[in-house]
């Protein structure tokens, strides 16, 4: 059987022609939540990814499990905004961390004058004492990969 393509325009025309119905929008799931509900959580740093943030061996640098938390949820923030390499505020600590690896590459001392290179972001993340559960009060949704796919840089502050 073959068709002409005037067959097929006639086909596909009643999809296109104004005043056709369109096909109706399938409903989400209850509970389910939507693409640009999860975008938006994702770029103001409501959601968290799970990944855990590692220390590289030679930081010399040691972390508490909570700090550790708050560390994660400050990578998953700064991953909302692009960043790949930040410099991360916390416990009157300024931390190296290497955001796409989820590591902790070092610590600064920002009381000695000079450049600090091969940062593009810098996170501050609020003391424990602020009743905040981490960064932005980040919520855990498994499975989501959605702040590997936004894209804008720049400085986030938690």
């Amino acid at each position: 059987m073959t068709s002409s393509s005037a067959d097929l325009l006639k086909v596909l025309s009643s999809q296109a022609t104004p005043g056709v119905a369109a096909a109706p929008e399938r409903a989400a799931a209850a509970g389910a939540l939507d693409f640009s509900k999860l975008l938006h959580m994702a770029r103001s740093g409501q959601l968290a990814s799970g990944r855990e943030v590692k220390v590289a061996r030679g930081a010399g640098v040691n972390f508490s499990e909570d700090q550790i938390k708050r560390l994660s949820a400050a990578a998953d923030l700064a991953e909302s905004q692009g960043a790949t390499r930040a410099l991360v505020k916390m416990d009157g600590m300024a931390i190296r961390l290497d955001v796409a690896m989820r590591e902790v590459t070092g610590v600064v001392d920002l009381s000695k004058v000079g450049v600090i290179t091969g940062i593009d972001a810098v996170v501050e993340v609020p003391p424990v004492a602020t009743g905040t559960a981490g960064v932005g009060g980040a919520a855990e949704v498994g499975g989501q990969t959605l702040l590997k796919a936004l894209g804008s840089k720049g400085v986030a502050r938690a």
